[in-house]
C-alpha cells in the first residue's frame, strides 16, 4: 500500500470551521458543563466540586508546586505532613499537570478557584478533544460535536466527579488529545512534523503528571488497540508498520521519558517493596451496573437505590453505567453496517468488551453479589507490578471514550441506504443518548465551611502559627483530608500524617512510634481513659519546643468533654479565633 493512500485512509476532506463556529461550539460544549455544575459558576471562591476530602487535598497540590518553587523548596517532596519526616509527592496523586498550568491562580487569588478553573477547563478539554478526534476519523462536525458532550458527561467523568477526581477527568482530557495527534500522524507518517511529535509526548507526559493510573490505562489502551487494528485490517497494519519506521514516535517517547523522568524518580525512590494499599477486589464494576444508572445520573429513581447500594465504592467509584439506549443503539444497528465497517466496529466493541471485564475486578459481581467461583482476568493482572496502581473500576473509561466513537459512527451512517432513518429520528436517537447520561444537577457540588473563612480572616492566628508546627485534631485519619486547602500556600508545618491513596502505608509504618502516633484522631482518643489520653498526648508533641493542636468547630465529631477537659488540664485553656479552639503546647 503506498503512502498516498495511507493518507486516503485516515483523512478528512471537510473544510475547517471558520472562528465564529469554534465559539458556537465552545459554548456547547459548555452549556453541559454550566447546567451540571451551576453551583460552581455562581460561587467559584466558595463553591466547589466533589463532595468529599479529595477536593480539598487536590487544592493543596495545584497550589504547592509554585509554592514550593518560590520558596525554593522541591516540589517532590514535603516536609508540610508527617512533619519532620514529610511525604514523598511522587507516591501520591499530586496531579503536577494542574498543578503547573493553574497553581499560579491558587497563589494570586484561591486554591479554591483554581480547582474549579481547572476542573472547568479539563471537561471542556475532555469534549474538544473528543470532538476533535472524531473529526480526525472522518464523522460529520455535527455528529462529532455530539460525541464531545457525551464524553463530557460520561458516566466514568460524572461518578468520578462526585469525589472530584480532577487527575482523572484531566487525563482523559489530555489522554483524547494525545489521541487525535497519534491518528493524525499514523495517516500522513512520511509528513509528519517534529511538532506533531513534541505534541504527542508532551501531552502523554500530561496523562502521566495527571494520574499514574490513566497514565498505564492510556499506554495499554494504545497496546491494544494498535494490535486489534493491525489484526483485523491489512491497510491498518501497514500504516501503522509505516509509522513505526519513521523517527518521530521514538522522539515522541524521548521527549516522554525526558519530561516523565523527575516524578519516575521519586516514584521509583519511594516504592520499594511497598505493599498494594488496595486489594485487587476493591472498587469493581458490578455487571448490573452496565443498565442501572447511580443516583449521579439524572434518569436514576429511588426504586434502584437498594441494588446501586450494594455496588462497590460509592457513587464516585461506582461508574460501570452504559445503559439501555447505548446498549440498543449499538446492538440494534451493528447488523445493519456493511462488512467492512461492521468488521470495524466489531473489533472496537471487542475492545471495549476487554477493558469492561477488567474492571470487575478479580470475581464476578452482579446486583451486589459475589460469585467467587468465577475468576476474572484481574485477578492476576491486578496484582502485577505497576499495575496494581490501577483501581480495577477506573477502566471504565476506556469502554465509555469507545462506545462513544461508535455510537456517532452509527449516527452519523444513519442516512446511508442500509439504516435511512429521518433527521427526527435521529435527533430523537441523539436526545436519548444526551439524556440517558445526563449528569443529577449540582449533584457533586459541595461549599466550605464557615470556619475555613474564619481560619483566613484570623491575621493574628496566622501569624503566629507561622514558621511553626502545628496539629489539626479531626474526627478520624481521612477527615484532615478537609483541612490541606487552608495550609496550601501558608510556611505552616503539620505533624498530622496524610497523603493520597497511593501514599504506601509503609512510609508511615516504618517511622517511630513518635510519628506514628500523630494518626491520632478523636476516634481513636474517643476509646481511652484521660490517663491514656495524657499519655497519648504527651508521646505525640514530645521534641517540640512550642506546638499549637488546632480544632475546627465544622467537624463533624464534636470534642467530648473528657477530651477537652485533658487538653485544657495538660495546655491550659484553649484560645478561640473565629470558632476556631486552639491550645498551645510547650
Amino acid at each position: 500500500m503506498s503512502r498516498k493512500d495511507h493518507t486516503q485512509l485516515f483523512s478528512s476532506s471537510r473544510r475547517l470551521p471558520t472562528p465564529s463556529r469554534y465559539i458556537l461550539q465552545f459554548f456547547i460544549l459548555l452549556i453541559p458543563i454550566f447546567i451540571a455544575y451551576y453551583g460552581v459558576f455562581f460561587h467559584p471562591l466558595t463553591h466547589f466540586m466533589g463532595t468529599n476530602q479529595d477536593p480539598s487535598q487536590f487544592m493543596w497540590y495545584i497550589a504547592n508546586f509554585w509554592w514550593s518553587i518560590l520558596h525554593g523548596n522541591n516540589p517532590f517532596i514535603s516536609d508540610q505532613f508527617a512533619y519532620p519526616a514529610g511525604i514523598n509527592l511522587g507516591l501520591n496523586t499530586s496531579i503536577f499537570t494542574d498543578a503547573i498550568i493553574f497553581g499560579p491562580i491558587a497563589l494570586i487569588w484561591s486554591p479554591v478557584l483554581a480547582y474549579n478553573v481547572a476542573y472547568i477547563c479539563s471537561l471542556l478539554l475532555i469534549g474538544a478533544a473528543m470532538t476533535w478526534l472524531l473529526v480526525q476519523l472522518k464523522q460529520p462536525r455535527v455528529i462529532a460535536l455530539l460525541g464531545g458532550v457525551l464524553a463530557e458527561i460520561s458516566p466514568f467523568v460524572t461518578n468520578q466527579s462526585v469525589d472530584g477526581h480532577i487527575n482523572f477527568i484531566t487525563a482523559l482530557g489530555f489522554g483524547l488529545l494525545a489521541t487525535g495527534f497519534i491518528w493524525k500522524s499514523i495517516a500522513k507518517a512520511e509528513r509528519m512534523s517534529v511538532l506533531d511529535a513534541v505534541m504527542i509526548g508532551v501531552l502523554t507526559a500530561g496523562v502521566f503528571y495527571a494520574s499514574l493510573e490513566e497514565a498505564l490505562i492510556f499506554v495499554g489502551f494504545l497496546i491494544l488497540a494498535g494490535a486489534m487494528l493491525a489484526m483485523i485490517s491489512r491497510k491498518y497494519s501497514e500504516a501503522i508498520r509505516g509509522y513505526l519506521r519513521y523517527p518521530f514516535p521514538w522522539l515522541s517517547v524521548a521527549i516522554f521519558l525526558l519530561l516523565a523522568s523527575p516524578e519516575l524518580f521519586y516514584y521509583c525512590k519511594g516504592s520499594s517493596g511497598h505493599v498494594p494499599v488496595f486489594p485487587p477486589g476493591l472498587f469493581y464494576t458490578d455487571l448490573a451496573n452496565s443498565i442501572i444508572p447511580t443516583s449521579a445520573q439524572l434518569v436514576h429513581v429511588p426504586a434502584w437505590e437498594n441494588v446501586v447500594s450494594r455496588f462497590s465504592g460509592g457513587l464516585s467509584e461506582t461508574d460501570g453505567y452504559i445503559g439501555i439506549i447505548m446498549i440498543l443503539v449499538i446492538t440494534i444497528f451493528w447488523r445493519r453496517q456493511n462488512r467492512t465497517a461492521r468488521r470495524m466496529m466489531s473489533g472496537w466493541l471487542v475492545l471495549a468488551a476487554f477493558f469492561y471485564l477488567a474492571s470487575m475486578g478479580d470475581v464476578l459481581h452482579i446486583w451486589g453479589y459475589r460469585l467467587d467461583s468465577l475468576h476474572l482476568p484481574w485477578k492476576l493482572f491486578g496484582q502485577l507490578p505497576v499495575l496494581d496502581n490501577i483501581l480495577p473500576d477506573r477502566l471504565d473509561v476506556v469502554p465509555d471514550m469507545i462506545l462513544i466513537v461508535v455510537t456517532m459512527s452509527i449516527l452519523a451512517q444513519a442516512t446511508s441506504q442500509r439504516i435511512n432513518l429521518s433527521r427526527i429520528l435521529r435527533g430523537a436517537m441523539a436526545f436519548l443518548l444526551v439524556l440517558s447520561w445526563f449528569p443529577n444537577v449540582n449533584f457533586a457540588v459541595k461549599t466550605f465551611p464557615a470556619s475555613f473563612a474564619a481560619f483566613n480572616a484570623q491575621e493574628t492566628l496566622l501569624k503566629q502559627l507561622r514558621g511553626s508546627t502545628a496539629f489539626v485534631l479531626t474526627w478520624d485519619y481521612w477527615t484532615f483530608g478537609n483541612y490541606m486547602a487552608l495550609f496550601a500556600d501558608k510556611d505552616i508545618k503539620l505533624t498530622n500524617v496524610y497523603g493520597f491513596p497511593y501514599t504506601k502505608y509503609n512510609e508511615y509504618t516504618n517511622l517511630s512510634v513518635k510519628h506514628y502516633l500523630r494518626l491520632t484522631s478523636i476516634a481513636m482518643l474517643n476509646h481511652l481513659d484521660k490517663a491514656g489520653i495524657e499519655t497519648v498526648l504527651e508521646a505525640m508533641h514530645a521534641g517540640f519546643d512550642e506546638h499549637y493542636i488546632l480544632y475546627f468547630p465544622d467537624d463533624p465529631a464534636p470534642l467530648s468533654g473528657s477530651l477537652s477537659s485533658v487538653l485544657s488540664h495538660l495546655y491550659g485553656p484553649p484560645k478561640s479565633y473565629g470558632g476556631i479552639e486552639v491550645w498551645t503546647v510547650k
